[in-house]
């Protein structure tokens, strides 16, 4: 009869806890938790400049951005400044271009990124753009 006695109240006592740890419903007053940070991507116009060498323009270098943020909530400060941004990028471009021009060397794919991003974060500052993702890129020899 003891151990009848105690089995059952280890059962209690068990099925208790549990219910307190699992099964209890959630008080609707308490904090949430932050939801965690997702990405949330801005898409850009492809962005054209020409090449030159020699004076003259030799190809057309064609690269298509979209920016990943930390959040959803920059997305609204970044587009505003998107103007900014695409005459940043443009001129970076052209700088780069024009420094290629001559040798006829690859681009630098890391290293535009790179550029890309020192130049969004001197337009939005630091914290905002996570990455620079590269769509698409090509360049057309005339």
């Amino acid at each position: 009869m003891k151990r009848l006695l105690i089995l059952v109240l280890v059962v209690v006592l068990l099925g208790g806890g549990g219910w307190w740890f699992l099964g209890r419903p959630e008080d609707p007053n308490a904090p949430k938790p932050p939801p965690p940070d997702t990405p949330y991507y801005v898409k850009m116009s492809p962005l054209v400049v020409p090449v030159i060498a020699n004076d003259q323009i030799v190809s057309h270098l064609a690269i298509e951005f979209q920016l990943e943020l930390y959040n959803d909530l920059q997305a609204p400060k970044v587009k505003e400044v998107l103007p900014q941004l695409m005459d940043g990028y443009l001129r970076s471009l052209q700088v780069i271009a024009s420094r290629r021009g001559d040798n006829g060397a690859k681009f630098d794919i890391v290293a535009l990124k790179e550029r890309m991003l020192m130049v969004s974060k001197a337009i939005v500052g630091p914290d905002v753009i996570r990455n620079i993702l590269i769509q698409r890129a090509f360049e057309r020899q005339l």
